[in-house]
C-alpha cells in the first residue's frame, strides 16, 4: 500500500547519510509528539519511521511500561535507527521493515504517527482506513511534518524519479479523509512553519 521496491531502494541508498542530512526540529517533533495524546503505558506505532527520528519522543510518552513499534520499507534505515535504539537498551521498541499495509492492525494502538511520510503513500485514502483501523477506541492518528506543506511539495517535484510524483494534499482533503474513515478531526495546522492533521477514533 505506501511503497514499492523502488522507493525501499531509493531510501536504502539515503539511510546512511539520512541523519545528517535531514533536519528533524527538536521542539516541532515534541509538540507534534504531544498531540498523539500518549500516557504511560500505552501502545504506539510509528510509521514510515525512517531512522527513528521520533521514537525517543514516544518513548518519553510511553514509558517502560509502554510500546513502540516502528515499520519502515527501507532495511537500511531499519538498521540506522536500531543502532540508535538497540534491543538491549529499548526492549520496549520494535522495529519491522515491511510495508504497514501487510502487518495486519486491528484495533491495538492508543495512537499511530506518520511522520514525513504520508506523501510516499500510493492510495492516500485507503492508508488512513487502514490506519483507523488499528486505533482502539478514542485512539488519535497523526500525520504530520517539521515543515511546510509547499516545502515538501516543491522538495519532492525536483527530485529524483522515485519520489517526484510523492505529494502531501493540503489539510482540508487529509481532514476530509480522515472524516471518511470514521475519524473526528480535531485539529489541522497547514502553514509556513508546520503541517498537522490529527485525527481520533470515535
Amino acid at each position: 500500500m505506501p511503497c514499492d521496491s523502488e522507493k525501499s531502494a531509493f531510501f536504502d541508498e539515503l539511510a546512511d547519510d539520512w541523519n545528517e542530512s535531514v533536519d528533524h526540529d527538536p521542539v516541532k517533533l515534541e509538540r507534534i509528539v504531544r498531540l498523539l495524546g500518549l500516557e504511560q503505558g500505552d501502545r504506539a506505532l510509528d510509521v514510515g519511521c525512517g531512522t527513528g527520528a521520533a521514537v525517543p519522543y514516544l518513548l518519553g510518552r510511553v514509558g517502560d511500561t509502554g510500546e513502540v513499534l516502528a515499520i519502515d520499507v527501507s532495511p537500511k534505515m531499519v538498521a540506522v535507527a536500531r543502532l540508535k535504539l538497540p534491543s538491549e537498551e529499548y526492549p520496549n521498541v520494535k522495529f519491522v521493515v515491511g510495508d504497514v499495509g501487510e502487518v495486519g492492525l486491528d484495533d491495538e494502538f492508543n495512537a499511530i504517527l506518520c511522520y514525513s511520510c504520508f506523501p510516499h503513500f500510493h492510495d492516500q485514502r485507503a492508508t488512513i482506513r487502514y490506519l483507523a483501523w488499528g486505533l482502539k477506541k478514542g485512539g488519535t492518528l497523526v500525520i504530520a511534518h517539521s515543515e511546510s506543506r509547499d516545502a515538501i511539495n516543491a522538495m519532492h517535484a525536483s527530485g529524483p524519479d522515485e519520489i517526484c510524483g510523492d505529494y502531501l494534499p493540503p489539510a482540508g482533503e487529509i481532514a476530509e479523509m480522515m472524516a471518511d474513515a470514521g475519524l473526528e478531526v480535531t485539529e489541522t495546522i497547514d502553514d509556513e512553519e508546520t503541517f498537522v492533521v490529527v485525527g481520533r477514533r470515535r
